[in-house]
């Protein structure tokens, strides 16, 4: 189960998403026309692939698929640029944009966090990526600057856990001197 604030994402263990809650920015328009389900419903997130993991963060939705892949929706900062600010439709978010390239051929989205207005991203080798709403400099990026697009975080280790709220963020690393 997934909730920031009032959007509810829940994953079944064989790979489907059920929402409820509020869907005023059209978290839910695949299912319904209305701004609120009152129980859990299944959301169809056809060609997606197998759903592993989610995220909900109020006016965002995120999935991960087996394959490593994000998908985003809702409105706000969704990760893809200044110039997508909402889409009612699961959209992709470059796997390249997480660090996977031909120098990392390797690295994959592993696990997905959602803030009030701010998204994590975390990989197989430890990396943070966030991006979103940066009040008071939550991202960790040293600047209170917003931000449009994934961007890594440097901290000093591997990074095995995160947790946000409303406007701040945690992370729980290993030094990479003792992995």
């Amino acid at each position: 189960v997934a909730c920031a604030a009032d959007c509810v994402l829940a994953l079944s263990d064989k790979g489907e998403v059920f929402g409820w809650g509020n869907s005023e920015y059209g978290q839910f328009s695949s299912v319904t026309g209305e701004q609120q389900i009152c129980n859990p419903t299944h959301i169809p997130l056809k060609g997606l692939g197998k759903v592993v993991d989610i995220a909900s963060g109020g006016t965002v939705c995120m999935v991960l698929t087996e394959e490593g892949k994000v998908f985003v929706w809702g409105y706000g900062i969704l990760g893809k640029g200044p110039n997508l600010d909402s889409s009612k439709e699961p959209t992709e978010i470059p796997e390249v944009l997480f660090g996977r390239n031909s120098f990392s051929p390797n690295s994959r989205v592993t696990s997905l966090y959602c803030g009030l207005g701010h998204q994590a991203a975390l990989t197989s080798t430890g990396d943070l990526f966030v991006w979103g709403k940066n009040r008071g400099g939550c991202l960790g990026v040293n600047t209170d600057e917003d931000r449009f697009f994934p961007l890594k975080v440097a901290i000093g280790g591997r990074v095995t856990h995160v947790s946000m709220g409303v406007d701040h963020m945690v992370a729980m690393a290993k030094p990479w001197m003792s992995l």
